[in-house]
This record gives structure tokens, sequence and C-alpha cells, in this order.
């Protein structure tokens, strides 16, 4: 799936780069979300012979985006959904490799790890964010260190058919807060981005991107804390039981 937003400057080339890594016996079905573009690159990507587009009438945001292309690839039988920006910066010889990951470790997700030391894409800003997100999720809930906001992850269907989403700003924290609350299995690639020379389509500014993604959080707090109340419960439940099991073994010799 990838999600597009005036992208006629880089999408050619990045559907070819989609189109060129895969043989003619394996080839992707590639979705394009046109969220409202008025540059013609909904035109742009039927042209190329790109399998199917679905246009937004307006600017509805990357959550709706995401929304849209799970409910396709769900309605259509896919067993997996790769979700890669149009932007150019991901390296589409990389979706082999992400996929036989999904494969061989058994995960829900696998998302493509950038090195954020590395990536020319991020100021200093949105390193420190990203490097202090992570360690705080992973902190949180026992993961490994992951990619907050990649926009480069594929998606086991099966394991999303369910997938309640409530974010209204991008699917990417929402995903991966889900992932974790249900104990799914999350795995990752690392990734080397190109450079993309034009102001990000999703960011007004670090504060404004900062904002919305903690707001977006925040729909997922209750189901958080939920889930804590419940992992406690049980574990009481299971303290309680210990205990009397070794009352009754200590009754017999006491």
């Amino acid at each position: 799936m990838i999600p597009c937003f005036n992208e006629a400057e880089t999408l050619s080339k990045t559907i070819e780069a989609l189109q060129s890594f895969s043989s003619h016996d394996n080839a992707p079905f590639l979705l394009l979300i046109d969220d409202g573009s008025t540059d013609g690159s909904a035109t742009i990507a039927k042209s190329m012979g790109i399998d199917h587009v679905i246009r937004h009438d307006k600017n509805k945001g990357l959550a709706e985006v995401f929304k849209t292309g799970l409910r396709f690839a769900r309605d259509h039988g896919f067993d997996a959904l790769v979700v890669f920006d149009a932007d150019g910066q991901y390296p589409a010889f990389e979706i082999p490799r992400l996929l036989a990951k999904l494969e061989s470790s058994e995960a829900s997700l696998v998302i493509g790890n950038r090195d954020r030391l590395l990536d020319k894409n991020l100021n200093r800003t949105k390193k420190t964010l990203l490097t202090f997100g992570s360690w705080l999720l992973s902190k949180c809930f026992r993961s490994k260190p992951i990619d907050l906001v990649s926009g480069f992850r594929v998606f086991r269907l099966s394991d999303f058919a369910h997938f309640p989403a409530k974010a209204t700003y991008t699917y990417t924290l929402e995903t991966l807060i889900w992932s974790l609350l249900r104990g799914l299995k999350l795995e990752t690639i690392n990734i080397v981005t190109e450079k993309v020379d034009r102001p990000s389509r999703l960011m007004k500014s670090t504060f404004d991107y900062l904002w919305r993604q903690i707001c977006d959080v925040f729909r997922w707090l209750p189901s958080a804390l939920n889930t804590r109340l419940k992992i406690r419960h049980r574990t009481a439940k299971v303290n309680a039981k210990t205990r009397d099991a070794l009352r009754k073994v200590a009754s017999l010799f006491f």
C-alpha cells in the first residue's frame, strides 16, 4: 500500500522501484491510496499500470489512509499488507527481506528500523524525540527498541483482522500500542533511507506533530490501563491460588 498526498514529483520513481524488485511470477499487488491530491498523483499512478487506486475526495490524513488500505486488503483476502511511503525515502529492494522476516519469525508486525543517527531526513529535535519515545515504549512494554513512526512496515492481516483504529492523525503509534497490548510478536529489520528534499506532508511543525501524536496515544490510554488491570487481577488470582496450595502442602507436614 502506498499512501499518497501530492507526490507527483517522486511518485514515478517510487512506483518504478516497487515494480523492479519483484519477478514476473511473484509480482506484488500495488495499491495506491490517494488522499485528495491536487497534483495529478492518481493519474500518474494509473498511467504506470499500478494495480488499483483508491482516491479520497478530500485530504483526510494518514490515519484514514491506513484504515482505507487495511479494509481493502482484508476484504480482498490478502495475507499481508506492506506500507511504503510515496516520497521515495525507503528502499524498495528491502521489501523481500521485510516479508521474509514476517514469515520466518511468525511475527504479526515487522518494522523497518531507520538508523536515527545517520538518517538525513531527521533533524536533531526529531532524532531526540524518536530516541526518547523508542526508549520509553521499550521500557513500558519490555520490548526491543523500535522505530516508532517508520513508514516502512508489514502487517500480518490475520492478526489485524479486528484492529480497532482510533487514531485521527497517523497509524504508526497506535498499531504499535495495540500490538503490544495484545502481546503480538514484533520484529524489525535495519534499513538505510534516501534523502528527501521536500518538507514533510504530515508534519507542519515539530510541536504540532508531537501534540497530535500525544492525542492519539491518549485515545489508547483507557485500553492500556484496562489491560494492565486485567494482568494485575490475573496475577493476584494466581498468587492467591499458589498461597492456598502451599498452605495445603504445609498442613500435611505440620
